[in-house]
Formats: structure tokens, C-alpha cells, sequence
């Protein structure tokens, strides 16, 4: 939830992306944005939010936690 209010919804995914490319005005959880509990924010944590929001299979619980690797993102790196 990035933006604090009680659900993951569309509206987090925008402000989480507006926010990592620097847009003025689009602050976030920094520890909920931290879908992939690696430590930070950044990409990877976007794509698994929505890949969440468009109930992808194996994203359907955050945070997303792969019994592979933390950093393991199938598909994308």
C-alpha cells in the first residue's frame, strides 16, 4: 500500500512509478513500496506491484518473496 490509505489498488502503482522517476509531489511508504524486501526501492519492486495488482499468478501475496532468490524477479532480469 504506497500510498498509506488500506489497499493495494492501480492508484499505488502510479504514485510508486511517478516516484522512483523523480516526479515532485509523489511520496510513498518507503517500507510498503519495499515489495521485494530487499532493502530499497526501486524497479523491480514496481513490477512485482503490478504484477500483483493484475493478479499474475505467484504474485498474489506481498510481500513478494521468491524460495529461490530475494532478488529473483521470473521473466524480467
Amino acid at each position: 500500500d504506497v500510498d498509506s490509505d488500506g489497499s493495494v489498488t492501480p492508484r499505488d502503482a502510479i504514485i510508486l512509478a511517478r516516484n522512483l522517476a523523480g516526479w515532485n509531489g509523489y511520496t510513498i511508504d518507503e517500507e510498503a513500496s519495499d515489495v521485494d524486501v530487499s532493502g530499497f526501492v526501486d524497479a523491480k519492486d514496481s513490477v512485482i506491484l503490478n504484477r500483483h495488482i493484475a493478479r499474475n499468478k505467484g504474485y498474489e501475496t506481498l510481500p513478494f518473496v521468491s524460495s529461490d532468490s530475494p532478488s529473483y524477479l521470473p521473466g524480467i532480469w
